[in-house]
């Protein structure tokens, strides 16, 4: 596992971006696959999640898939997504641009309790950063949730691991996501997902608020008190 002595503060771009990337090529495939059909119906917000959700489904089964039939090890992986990175970066660029060229305009507007918002957000989102780039001390994260997908990738395939675990098909659903991010970098970089999850939940919650009619303002605060709130924070900073 994650040494302590690790040099973790140098790694922690290199794994931001590597969970990063997942979540953009999840939310790529889900722009493919369901993206003609939220046209109209959904907020811009709301539809980047729903497409996220869509293609991190998609990419569960596909990894599983590869699993399966003996192609989860790490030279695959690694071939995989730098490829997929490649084939889809002009999307991501074109993308980053259209969103810089909407919220630009926006930063001038904000008043100061927005600012001070934004401000709160920031710390908060800094925080969550180092807690979830901290090296794995769970129970769970090292017997099971990190231990499995790595076992996993050295044998290459979803097999039989050494040793029987009465959890042991959990890893054959929805943690199949930690397999790229490992396969390039490690532990650490795995848990890194889920600090992006705890932002999902959070813009999933302003979403609700903003349907149930809500003013802008209070979605925010009830947004960030959700981010903010310990079962949250423990959460995400686990591999869980």
């Amino acid at each position: 596992m994650t040494s302590l002595t690790e040099p973790l503060i140098l790694d922690l771009p290199k794994n931001f971006f590597l969970a990063l990337g997942f979540f953009m090529i999840s939310w790529t495939l889900g722009h493919l696959a369901i993206g003609r059909w939220l046209k109209g119906g959904a907020s811009k917000t709301e539809a980047a999640l729903f497409k996220t959700l869509a293609g991190f489904a998609l990419q569960c089964l596909a990894l599983w898939f590869l699993g399966r039939f003996g192609l989860c090890g790490r030279t695959f992986l690694r071939f995989l997504y730098l490829s997929l990175t490649v084939a889809l970066s002009p999307v991501w660029i074109k993308l980053l641009r259209s969103t810089l060229a909407t919220t630009k305009p926006l930063l001038g507007k904000l008043s100061r309790f927005d600012t001070a918002l934004a401000a709160i957000a920031g710390l908060g989102l800094i925080f969550q950063l180092l807690a979830s780039h901290a090296p794995a001390l769970n129970e769970d994260d090292l017997s099971y949730h990190l231990y499995l997908p790595k076992a996993y990738l050295e044998m290459g395939a979803i097999t039989p691991p050494p040793f029987q675990h009465r959890h042991v098909f959990y890893h054959q659903i929805i943690n199949m996501s930690y397999l790229p991010v490992m396969a390039v970098s490690g532990e650490t970089a795995a848990k890194m997902l889920n600090f992006f999850w705890a932002i999902m939940l959070a813009l999933l919650a302003y979403c609700l608020a903003r349907r149930a009619g809500l003013a802008r303002r209070v979605c925010l605060i009830g947004a960030l008190s959700l981010y903010a709130s310990p079962i949250v924070v423990a959460l995400s900073t686990q591999a869980n």
